[in-house]
């Protein structure tokens, strides 16, 4: 049995192939159904096609790794027979990003952050913290902020161009209301900053750890072009993007920091 996405992210779409053949030195091809499991939960029956294959196509495998079998039923002239097990990986993709102030004056201030995936310029997937606290001017205090993304709507393949935008706004709760507590009653500040590409801040489009996970995606730059790079930074001095002012009246509207990409090997 093959896959064609192994590993594969959250909500992607993935298709099993078996093949079915007689025995040597028999021949012919097989006909009826292969059933597709995941350990013992039974995901699908397929019949065989004039080639002897079944396919099973899924997008919602869930997080983790599943063990994939098919079983053949066997028709009158070939008995029935079991594949051997796949190992299928599901990973999903989160973003991670070292944040700091960019005026010490708005010291207390509460933040969202927003990151958004795009591919070949479409959103696949977004996430946000929201009234985050304890943010500072000094760069030695930066805050690493974690982001759970959404599963992925679009698989992604080589020569795509994948981009990973941050954004930020004032605290706010999910009704829209400004956070209370520490800095909750500040409306407005200069800003946000990013810090990125450096040994100690890297920030990253990054898979859940485990076996043989897609490659992580972290933020780099070649002079004005932001980047992203599958090559773990090494240096020992950050980057940084800033946003505009943030101002929670007028609609309170997000403020890019930047936005990261490159073309999928």
């Amino acid at each position: 049995m093959t896959s064609n996405h192994n590993p594969s992210i959250v909500g992607q779409a993935v298709t099993f192939t078996e093949t079915t053949t007689p025995a040597a030195p028999g021949g012919g091809i097989p006909t009826g159904g292969v059933t597709f499991k995941d350990g013992a939960t039974v995901l699908a029956t397929m019949t065989l096609n004039a080639s002897g294959q079944a396919t099973f196509t899924t997008s919602t495998l869930t997080l983790g790794t599943h063990s994939i079998t098919a079983t053949y039923s066997g028709d009158a002239n070939f008995a029935g027979s079991n594949s051997a097990s796949l190992s299928q990986g599901v990973f999903a993709y989160g973003a991670t990003a070292w944040i700091g102030l960019k005026n010490s004056d708005d010291q207390g201030t509460q933040f969202d952050l927003r990151a958004e995936v795009y591919r070949n310029g479409a959103i696949i997937s977004s996430g946000e913290s929201r009234c985050i606290t304890g943010v500072t001017r000094n760069p030695d205090l930066a805050k690493e902020i974690a982001v759970a993304l959404t599963a992925f709507t679009e698989s992604l393949a080589a020569g795509d161009q994948l981009s990973v935008k941050f954004l930020t706004r004032v605290g706010t709760n999910p009704d829209g209301s400004k956070c209370s507590g520490p800095g909750g009653s500040h409306d407005n500040a200069t800003g946000l900053r990013l810090y990125y590409d450096a040994a100690t801040r890297p920030s990253r489009l990054a898979p859940n750890s485990g076996p043989s996970a897609p490659p992580s995606y972290f933020l780099d730059a070649n002079g004005t072009t932001l980047l992203l790079n599958t090559t773990a930074p090494t240096g020992t001095t950050a980057k940084i993007e800033d946003s505009d002012g943030v101002k929670f009246t007028g609609g309170n509207p997000w403020k890019e920091i930047g936005s990261w990409g490159l073309t999928l090997p």
